[in-house]
């Protein structure tokens, strides 16, 4: 490949005019030279460079099941401690009630007030 640099170097300090379509006329297209390339490549350096491509295509692989595999770990893990925590501790919700006046939310038709324990004495409204 160090050959075919030079001659393309030496043609254009040969032809300072020369364009894309003179190097393509001259030397081929970028795709005829990688193929003449390839096939006087010697099969065992063409087979080298195959098994590296594989090597690196299945590490990439594995590290991409390597990190879906510990997403779903982590999250299995998650799940459990949260389980747990439910499993041993008691969580109250507790909810707020603004009392606001019924005038105040819009027109009102009727309006049930039910006794409680927190206002047992008092009567309720009508």
């Amino acid at each position: 490949m160090r050959q075919l640099e030079d001659e393309v170097f030496l043609y254009c300090e040969d032809h300072e005019e020369m364009e894309m379509a003179g190097l393509t006329a001259h030397f081929g297209t970028p795709e005829e030279v990688a193929n003449n390339f390839l096939t006087e490549l010697a099969p065992a350096v063409r087979w080298k460079y195959e098994r590296i491509r594989q090597r690196v295509f299945y590490a990439a692989i594995a590290i991409v099941l390597a990190a879906a595999l510990l997403v779903t770990a982590m999250e299995v893990y998650t799940n459990i401690k949260q389980q747990k925590i439910l499993d041993i501790h008691y969580i109250e919700s507790i909810t707020r009630q603004v009392d606001t006046l019924p005038e105040a939310t819009g027109p009102t038709f009727w309006v049930e007030h039910f006794s409680s324990e927190d206002n047992a004495g008092e009567h309720p409204e009508q």
